[in-house]
């Protein structure tokens, strides 16, 4: 390779690992007033906290009053996640919040609600907005990745695989081959180039100025039409030295041998390498091949970093499942486009025969890619769903669970066809399908990058149940109250009374406990400072408790508590127990299994040697002695 290609090189691996990780869509953690808080008096000021940074000119935030027109707030960015809004004063009611913010990381925009009172009861709204993907977004991420992935397998075919395959079968149509494999190259880059643009034009100027996302747009389309243009000029250099082969081939012999291509040509020679082309193709399998391949492969890894994945920690491990998927799913549509020649009918000059075994020898030189994308797919794949899903009740019922569910069922069509090709189906129609199933796959990937991730409020494992416990001082008396165990259904409340005074009063005659709405519960003394009664209560927030205090000689001492019951949310397995530990162990376990296969592998080709050299050993020995 030219000092020009290694340079190069090592600039673009510079830019992609410099381009830093993309985060997943905004969601908020945490505000002031908090979702479904009763205040005493009105707040001076709203404050809201989100999970990632967000572009300050995107924030819109409106409150919207039980009764009344809506306003909107005016915020302020404290830091790029918190965002501060004065608020006017507030009368008695109930008030909701509406935002809506833009990611600086991947342009993602999500927008949400909470809720809270002012002297009014008021329950938490639900979690954010977890709809699927938009037709647009789709359409572009779809373009986005599949024209990366086609680039690289198409530059993948053209500069590694041909050359591997004419290795077996130095005559076949491999020039042909290379030039299609080159176009597939071409028209990938190019739909990336437009899909790229297109991103950048939708997210406009001044985010594309401000925001991470933006410059790793930039980078991107500068990667992309690298490749593009490395593509364009490569073959139409293969196409002008084909077709100067092929006049040199045609010239009128005359004694001797012809000089042809740089090599010697004799008239043996000469009809069998018109249709092959040379041994070696310097346009083909040459630096500037392998520029582009580099480009374009650092175009996908810089793609994946501006998605859900690439939150901090996942770079590598996202960049690597992008790279890889580009590898099997653009190695194979290019493979069945570039490789069509040797996939139709023979013909008088290329019998069936010797079709089938060209067809061999190329998709024998994608063997060894093939194989370590699927690995590292196999391998990152269960990490990154382990970070994207909270729980396996979250994988089955968001979009992005659901979504990530069919692209296993497909992977697992293709599965089948790889291994009915293993065992001798190999041909034009398993490769046909094995693409168009890839093609779902690519499909499905880009929907998940624009889909928001399976995890948040609502979402996350919840905490185990705990009994709920509060303390509370009324007049002269400090009350510790108690719910056991604090879930929907039979539930035993427990008073303790203390009284701060010396000499107390008077003396705690009962403690009366009722739930809204329904008659006073019974309650028992199990000690002078301590009464209990049992309770039903519903799975909600803000369950009020009334506790009323009858001491000797005083009047009453009474307060309403109120209670998160758990239970609005599912609980048990699918629910509770997290998957990251699942994921992890699932990816561990793929990787001792391709471990272990591969050692088999090796294990089984060594011995194959041995085995192989050993008559020739035993043969060059009695040719020995047969000469003493």
């Amino acid at each position: 390779m030219s000092r020009f290609c290694r340079v190069a090189a090592l600039a673009l691996a510079l830019v992609f690992f410099t381009a830093g990780p993309a985060a997943a869509h905004p969601l908020l953690t945490g505000s002031e007033p908090a979702d479904g808080q009763t205040l005493a008096a009105s707040p001076d000021r709203l404050l809201l906290e989100f999970s990632e940074a967000l572009l300050a000119s995107s924030v819109r935030v409106s409150l919207y009053p039980s009764a009344g027109a809506a306003s909107d707030l005016t915020t302020s960015a404290l830091t790029p996640t918190r965002f501060v809004a004065p608020l006017p004063r507030l009368g008695d009611d109930i008030y909701e919040v509406r935002w809506e913010a833009t990611s600086s990381e991947d342009g993602h925009t999500l927008s949400g609600s909470l809720v809270f009172g002012v002297q009014r009861a008021v329950a938490a709204s639900a979690p954010g907005e977890r709809g699927g993907p938009q037709a647009l977004d789709s359409a572009l991420a779809l373009a986005r990745v599949a024209g990366a992935s086609l680039a690289v397998g198409g530059f993948l075919v053209a500069v590694l695989l041909v050359p591997l395959a004419r290795r077996r079968r130095p005559s076949g149509p491999w020039t042909l081959v290379t030039r299609r494999a080159l176009r597939v190259a071409s028209a990938g880059a190019a739909t990336g180039v437009l899909a790229v643009i297109a991103i950048g034009v939708a997210s406009s100027a001044w985010q594309v100025a401000a925001a991470a996302h933006g410059r790793r747009l930039i980078e991107q389309l500068a990667l992309l039409l690298t490749g593009l243009i490395i593509a364009h000029r490569t073959h139409i250099a293969h196409r002008t030295h084909t077709a100067h082969r092929t006049h040199t081939a045609h010239r009128p012999l005359t004694t001797g041998p012809t000089v042809t291509a740089g090599r010697a040509l004799t008239t043996d020679q000469a009809p069998a390498d018109r249709g092959a082309g040379t041994a070696r193709d310097p346009f083909g399998a040459g630096g500037a091949g392998f520029a582009g391949l580099v480009a374009v492969a650092l175009a996908v890894g810089i793609g994946a970093l501006d998605g859900h994945a690439a939150v901090a920690g996942e770079a590598v491990a996202a960049a690597v499942h992008a790279l890889a998927a580009s590898v099997w799913i653009g190695g194979v549509i290019a493979l069945a486009a570039a490789g069509w020649p040797l996939l139709v009918g023979g013909s008088p000059a290329r019998p069936e025969p010797s079709r089938k075994a060209l067809a061999r020898a190329l998709l024998g030189a994608y063997t060894v890619p093939a194989v370590v994308s699927v690995v590292a797919l196999g391998v990152t794949g269960p990490v990154l769903a382990g970070r994207q899903i909270a729980t396996p009740y979250a994988a089955v019922t968001t979009p992005y669970g659901l979504i990530l569910a069919a692209k296993l069922l497909v992977l697992g069509g293709v599965a089948v066809i790889a291994v009915l090709s293993a065992r001798g189906r190999s041909g034009r129609r398993p490769l046909l399908m094995e693409a168009v199933l890839l093609g779902t796959v690519a499909c499905c990937a880009a929907l998940l990058t624009v889909t928001p991730p399976a995890r948040g409020p609502g979402l996350e494992p919840a905490p185990a149940a705990a009994p709920l416990q509060r303390s509370v001082r009324l007049d002269d008396l400090v009350l510790e109250v108690s719910v056991r165990p604090g879930t929907p259904g039979r539930n035993l409340v427990t008073v303790e009374v203390h009284d701060t005074r010396r000499p107390a009063p008077g003396t705690v005659r009962a403690v009366r406990l009722g739930l809204p709405g329904s008659a006073l519960l019974g309650t028992l003394p199990l000690t002078e400072r301590r009464w209990q009664a049992t309770a039903d209560l519903p799975p909600a927030q803000g369950v009020p408790i009334r506790v009323d205090v009858v001491r000797e000689g005083l009047p009453p001492a009474g307060t309403t508590l109120e209670w998160t019951i758990r239970g609005a949310e599912p609980h048990g397995f699918m629910a509770d127990q997290p998957l990251v530990p699942i994921t992890n162990g699932l990816a561990w376990a793929i990787s001792a299994v391709a471990a272990a296969v591969l050692a088999l592998v090796w294990r089984r080709r060594r011995h194959h040697e041995i085995s192989g050299d050993r008559p020739d050993h035993a043969a060059d020995l009695g040719r020995a002695r047969a000469g003493a």
